[in-house]
């Protein structure tokens, strides 16, 4: 089939095949927009017909016939006026709401229309001015092109999109960028501060260039700073996929010296010249949340960064800032993953130097590989000190957002490698079986700009790796390793010791009351299950591990079961499976393999069952804690039958009876003539032989024969109750 298109101005209804729909545009089947042509959805009133020629020689013709809406915009009754006005057309300082749309085209649930041309989405950006919260926005009279449900489009042209593509009533539609497609959307800058504070700024990084290796005359700031932190891409609100080949720029409009600059960046492409440059097979995708102006960034098979450039024209000359010259902020509207493809492997290069401002998530997925020159993850005790009104947020309430409170720390997620020249504040990761972190230095510090003359401040980092409870701390300038699989770190180790609760987990004692694992003393009395008997029992507190009081930011898993009841854990937990038959150690990487198993909850004076339903990871400033019970090491937290990490080796070291969850006593019998029991002069100078006692390390031979645990991780386990000062008495 053929199609052919012609484009005229009109003013009148909307029609499409003599239909009047709602006074807007409707696209109800597929549309390519051919080669050479272009397909113009300004803001002012415009006819679209065009014909399909079928293989039997059937012509028929298509109209979409738009009305103005706004009488005076199409003045000048030019097409090409109507794509994009780069001034200030309305000063206003927010987003273009609805009210602004005067051409709006809908494309119907499950239509695709195909880019081999142009489409061009009209609006007015503004060019801002140093006091406004935004510059570059459309603010002014726009189009809009509306995704509903499975609805695409697909770009093997040209997509300018200065106005809006949305999502529609149904639901969301999608943007594909193929190779060779380019997709044009304006460049946001939530915090820029005028043309004097950014060559205010810059002029200290040209002089601090200038000084290497000179003393005397010039600004030396330390690392050059960034004349802004928060950039953001808000035209595109349904998801985008941009394929290798395809490639994503940015129109830039900034104010300085009393003039609009404008100009045209390369964001994504496939070489050199983009500032993410994707490698062969690799696509990225990325979903802009306009409720909560979130993005999320998903790039899949490896990329690079190379210099990423704005000019400004300021007193005369051609100011041209290039991120090589500062740190690059990541701000806190960025969630990025960088990710595999399938079950393959992907290396990132990021061979410049990034900021992850507070608010902000950087995931390193496992499979990943992320080399980089410097990285600097910032927490709340960011404070943006400039003198002018465009401040870097400390709350969501200064943003216009749907997200409340404050701006957490940022978040670098290691799940698989990362290798840095300079990495400087917290790592976290969630993958006990392979993640590497490596870097030259593990500490720095870098200074932010005031402005205006005020004073720079400055923030000085220190490297610390958080895995579930464990936290390890470089000293300063260190070289460091470090590898999840066997908790290999060359800095020194503190908090840590196995899986724990948070301080307001509720432990149940023997009268059935509960109270808060942080306000136990130690001479309680606690309501257990006795496998010896089958019965709930009760026992004394064997101890309470607080890790000495230390407050630091841990990641906190959360469980979620079917009755509605949650338990909040740092690292893993013990609990007892029904399904299995026996305890088994819930982690924050394996708690998917247990979803639907079923699990013990007490209600009043009886046991029922429950089941595992889904699990949340946050990362959040606190204390942690565990709890064993005398002999019976087990105890209700939150009213579910649990335990403390490891114990599941002693716990099932003899087989539990079907549907009781008591141990048989012939079996145990049979287990200790089989292989037998340690003795204390087997641990003397690893233990205590109070110690020895109190856990029944005796039984470990059996668990070591059945292969439940290996004589390695015995004497850690030895290691972590020496630090724990475990309390024997009872």
């Amino acid at each position: 089939m053929r199609a052919n298109f012609s484009c005229t101005y009109n003013t009148g209804y909307v029609q499409i095949k003599g239909n009047t729909v709602n006074n807007n545009g409707v696209i109800k089947q597929q549309l390519t927009i051919p080669s050479g042509v272009t397909l113009n959805l300004p803001y002012a009133a415009f006819k679209l017909t065009w014909t399909t020629t079928a293989d039997d020689g059937t012509v028929t013709e298509h109209v979409i016939d738009i009305p103005a809406g706004v009488n005076d915009v199409a003045a000048d009754g030019t097409i090409t006026a109507q794509l994009y006005n780069m001034k200030n057309p309305m000063g206003a300082d927010a987003v273009a709401t609805e009210d602004y749309c005067t051409t709006k085209v809908v494309l119907c649930e499950n239509v695709e229309l195909v880019v081999l041309g142009d489409l061009m989405i009209a609006g007015q950006l503004d060019g801002g001015n140093a006091t406004r919260k935004y510059s570059g926005q459309t603010s002014g009279y726009h189009a809009r092109l509306v995704l509903e449900k499975g609805s695409k489009v697909t770009v093997y042209g040209e997509m300018h999109v200065p106005g809006f593509i949305v999502d529609g009533k149904t639901g969301a539609g999608t943007v594909t960028v193929e190779n060779g497609g380019t997709l044009y959307q304006p460049m946001v800058i939530r915090d820029f501060k005028g043309g004097s504070f950014t060559a205010q700024v810059y002029a200290q990084i040209i002089e601090y260039k200038a000084s290497s290796g000179l003393s005397g005359g010039y600004v030396e700031i330390g690392a050059p700073i960034s004349p802004f932190n928060e950039i953001a891409f808000m035209n595109v609100e349904s998801k985008v996929t941009v394929k290798y080949g395809g490639n994503v720029k940015n129109y830039g409009n900034l104010h300085a010296n009393s003039a609009v600059n404008s100009t045209i960046g390369h964001l994504i492409g496939s070489n050199s010249a983009a500032f993410i440059q994707l490698d062969e097979n690799a696509y990225m995708e990325f979903d802009y949340d306009p409720s909560t102006n979130i993005i999320d960034l998903h790039m899949y098979g490896g990329a690079s960064t190379n210099s990423f450039e704005i000019s400004i024209f300021f007193n005369g000359e051609t100011l041209s800032c290039s991120s090589n010259d500062f740190i690059f902020p990541i701000s806190w509207m960025y969630n990025i993953t960088l990710d595999v493809i399938g079950s393959g492997s992907a290396t990132y290069n990021m061979s410049s130097r990034f900021k992850l401002m507070p608010g902000s998530k950087m995931t390193v997925a496992s499979g990943a590989t992320l080399n980089i020159d410097e990285l600097y993850v910032y927490d709340t005790s960011y404070s943006d000190g400039n003198t002018v009104s465009t401040k870097y947020p400390e709350n969501y309430s200064e943003r216009d957002t749907t997200l409340t409170g404050a701006l957490p720390n940022a978040e670098l997620i290691v799940n698989g490698t990362l290798s840095a020249d300079v990495l400087s504040g917290n790592v976290w990761s969630t993958n006990p079986n392979g993640a590497h972190v490596t870097a030259t230095t593990a500490s720095s510090s870098v200074k932010e700009a005031s402005g205006n003359g005020s004073s720079n401040t400055s923030y000085t980092f220190t490297l610390k790796f958080l895995f579930g409870n464990n936290t390890a701390e470089t000293p300063n300038n260190k070289n460091v390793d470090y590898s999840t699989s066997n908790s290999k770190w060359s800095g020194t180790s503190s908090s840590g010791g196995g899986g724990c609760v948070t301080p307001e987990t509720l432990v149940t004692l023997a009268d059935g009351s509960q109270v808060m694992v942080k306000d136990l003393i130690g001479n309680e009395l606690l309501l257990v299950w006795n496998h010896y008997t089958g019965k709930i029992d009760v026992a004394p507190v064997l101890d309470i591990i607080d890790h000495n009081g230390i407050v630091s930011d841990v990641i906190v898993t959360t469980l979620y079961f079917s009755d509605g009841s949650y338990l909040e854990m740092i690292g893993e937990h013990v609990f007892f499976d029904v399904d299995l038959n026996e305890y088994v150690t819930i982690a924050q990487s394996n708690w998917s393999d247990f979803v639907n198993h079923t699990f013990i909850k007490l209600n009043g004076e009886s046991l029922e069952y429950i089941t595992l339903i889904n699990a949340s990871d946050e990362i959040r400033t606190t204390t942690t804690y565990g709890i064993l019970s005398s002999v019976h090491f087990n105890c209700f937290t939150n009213g579910i039958l649990t335990s403390s990490t490891y114990t599941d080796r002693f716990l099932n070291a003899f087989e539990f009876e079907a549907d009781n969850m008591m141990y048989s006593e012939d079996i145990m019998q049979n287990d200790i003539d089989t292989y037998g029991l340690y003795t204390y002069e087997e641990f003397e100078g690893m233990i205590t032989e109070d110690v020895f006692n109190a856990f029944h390390f005796d039984i470990l031979k059996i668990s070591v024969s059945k292969g439940i645990i290996t004589w390695d991780e015995i004497v850690n386990i030895c290691s972590l109750m020496n630090r724990f000062n475990v309390n024997v008495e009872n």
